[in-house]
């Protein structure tokens, strides 16, 4: 509904660019070229010339203001997507903590055909482990994830949220489930190519806690 009516309004700026342009075309041929060809006889009505120049004037001065305030069309249909990671109240505020098993909640809508896929990834590697299952409540999405094992208590990771369209999401996981059926998430090699896009991410860091760690 939102983008709609963002469209609805560029329309509407747009269409009132063209009014604009065409009165004031019209006003300004009107005041070169008055009476010239089939009324080349008549006398001009008082104040004709005056009245032209303000149609033009008043036609110059909605085109300039329009096109200062035309909202610009949507590039695309993107995905406004955030992390919800609370911040320590520390100095600095450092990673959050999170254990092997955690729950990372978000909020932000979708297009009409896209996913919400939440990866992660070591700091410095190219490595990603993304899970495909996001709960969607309203705006509000939560997924539960799995960041490390119990070797990387301390180390800090990258917790991704990609959008991608439905169709490649299925696609990549039948590819992943042909070597590991029984798995719930799918590993990469680097992060997934366009279409697919990275829409928020947040550093967070494993606690020592070995809670969810397999």
């Amino acid at each position: 509904m939102l983008q709609f009516i963002k469209h609805l309004s560029y329309g509407a700026h747009v269409l009132a660019l063209i009014l604009a342009g065409a009165i004031g075309i019209g006003a300004l041929i009107s005041l070169i070229v008055p009476w010239k060809v089939k009324f080349s006889k008549r006398q001009q009505p008082s104040g004709y010339r005056a009245a032209m120049a303000a149609l033009v004037l008043a036609a110059c001065t909605v085109i300039v203001t329009d096109a200062v305030t035309i909202p610009a069309p949507s590039s695309d249909a993107r995905a406004v997507v955030v992390i919800d990671v609370p911040e320590p109240a520390l100095p600095g505020n450092p990673p959050s903590l999170v254990t092997c098993r955690t729950s990372i909640q978000g909020s932000g809508h979708l297009p009409a055909g896209d996913v919400l896929v939440i990866g992660n990834r070591e700091s410095g590697s190219q490595n990603y482990f993304y899970q495909p299952i996001v709960t969607w409540d309203g705006d509000k999405w939560s997924a539960v994830i799995y960041i490390g094992g119990r070797q990387d208590a301390g180390r800090p990771f990258i917790v991704t949220a990609v959008v991608m369209p439905t169709a490649m999401e299925t696609y990549l996981i039948a590819v992943y489930h042909m070597a590991q059926p029984s798995a719930t998430w799918w590993a990469a090699p680097g992060s997934i190519p366009a279409p697919a896009f990275v829409a928020a991410q947040e550093t967070v860091q494993r606690s020592h806690s070995e809670v969810g760690c397999t």
